[in-house]
């Protein structure tokens, strides 16, 4: 099909729908019915025909033009790890304002059985949906990028890797809670605060920074043996924990990056017979349920899982009616929102010994 006739097609926003499907199938080479079958979901489609009507679709603007009139009430959730304690209360946070916008979700976990290589626009494409909510996002950015492209529009929800400005992101205050928690130990006399730092995601950067810079502002060095990495879950804060513990001059308070490693360094510190919060304070980071149970009771961070769940869908629902209105991704102004954190004091943490 030559640029023409694509140009042709999408200067019919209201037309036939079934003279896009033709053309979509002539593109494709398949059948109408085919074409119809993978706009449905249809899992008896063979995946290279599936990728090749797709493709056709993408070069179309076909979903971009359908979505400018129709209401579907699907929402595409992506997501590379739906497990944990972490993202659930994100997804109830979602499924409870897109109940709000008479909606709901599509899930579209990656990888996918049919998305092995195939670009972001065409995973979520595999149903018609109003648009996407990308919940951890840690793929190339020029994926997002495409979506942008192809007007589709979609929101990053607590991203896992920096993105460009000018793409609507919602997530926290990672570095002004990070300061909060060094903050406080610091105002109890700590003065060897250990860092275990989590898997290499954006909010890692971002917590170190806010490390980092309380320590600097406070005129104490940045020690880089007080720093060590974890991957983010309880055992790798327990092995980072007994690491740090076990220096010639172990630090007197930890931060972990987030409650699973602060979980983990809680029983490391008990193994090694060192009592918290009298030898030693642990400050954890996320405040998820877990945290009001261990003992002693976890301080940590808290950040509104939940309420960014909320802020996301009305963040892409306004972004839908914008296009819906003649608007362009390429346009429309669009931001990062940053929901505030708090210290949740419980009983990890205590005035420096002696």
């Amino acid at each position: 099909m030559d640029r023409k006739q694509l140009d042709e097609t999408n200067q019919q926003p209201g037309g036939n729908s079934r003279i896009v499907l033709s053309k979509v199938a002539e593109m494709s080479g398949v059948s109408i019915s085919t074409v119809s079958r993978v706009l449905n979901g249809n899992v008896n489609v063979a995946p290279d025909t599936r990728a090749k009507v797709l493709n056709s679709i993408s070069a179309l603007g076909y979903v971009s033009t359908r979505l400018i009139n129709e209401r579907t009430g699907l929402i595409a959730l992506t997501s590379s790890s739906m497990r944990g304690d972490y993202y659930p209360d994100i997804i109830a946070g979602v499924v409870e304002e897109l109940h709000y916008h008479n909606a709901r979700p599509v899930i579209c976990p990656i990888p996918m059985r049919y998305s092995v290589g195939m670009p972001l626009p065409e995973r979520i494409m595999q149903t018609v949906t109003e648009g996407a909510l990308l919940l951890g996002f840690s793929e190339d950015v020029s994926e997002v990028m495409d979506l942008k492209k192809h007007n589709i529009p979609f929101v990053l929800v607590d991203p896992g890797r920096r993105v460009p400005d000018g793409l609507p992101v919602v997530s926290s205050t990672n570095e002004a809670g990070a300061r909060q928690a060094v903050g406080y130990l610091l105002t109890l006399g700590h003065k060897r605060i250990g860092a275990i730092v989590g898997a290499d995601w954006e909010y890692r950067q971002e917590r170190l920074a806010g490390y980092r810079s309380t320590l600097t502002s406070a005129g104490l060095p940045v020690r880089t043996d007080l720093i060590v990495e974890g991957d983010s879950n309880m055992d790798s804060g327990y092995r980072c924990a007994r690491q740090l513990l076990n220096l010639p001059e172990r630090p007197s308070a930890i931060f972990a990056f987030n409650d699973f490693m602060a979980i983990g360094a809680l029983r490391a510190a008990h193994e090694c017979g060192i009592a918290v919060p009298d030898e030693l304070s642990i400050v954890g980071f996320d405040d998820l349920a877990p945290a009001q149970y261990t003992t002693p009771a976890l301080t940590t961070v808290h950040q509104s899982l939940m309420e960014i769940g909320h802020i996301a869908v009305d963040t892409l629902f306004r972004i839908i009616e914008q296009i819906k209105g003649g608007g362009s991704l390429q346009e429309i102004a669009l931001a990062r929102t940053e929901l505030s954190t708090h210290l949740v004091i419980r009983g990890t943490t205590a005035p420096v010994a002696g």
